[in-house]
């Protein structure tokens, strides 16, 4: 059976955000946008994330590889909203 582990995002899971942020066909799912992303905004973005003291931010690993990333985000009040990309 898969082992399968959540974990705090560290500095070092930058390059797997890089990669998920410049696949055309992941950001038409996800986000709908199609245009390419600058190393400026992935480290903006990523330095975000890991920065973040409101929100969960845990990366997926399965069989200790990295598979995708998974966040619980506080919005209005007592409202959350989970994002899962794998």
């Amino acid at each position: 059976m898969p082992k399968v582990l959540l974990r705090k995002i560290r500095i070092s899971d930058r390059k797997y955000f890089a990669r998920w942020w410049r696949d055309k066909e992941l950001l038409r799912v996800t986000s709908g946008m199609l245009r390419k992303i600058t190393d400026y905004e992935i480290d903006k973005y990523f330095s975000k994330i890991l920065n973040d003291k409101k929100n969960l931010q845990y990366m997926i690993a399965v069989n200790r590889k990295t598979v995708g990333h998974i966040s619980l985000n506080q919005r209005n009040g007592d409202w959350y909203e989970t994002q899962i990309v794998i």
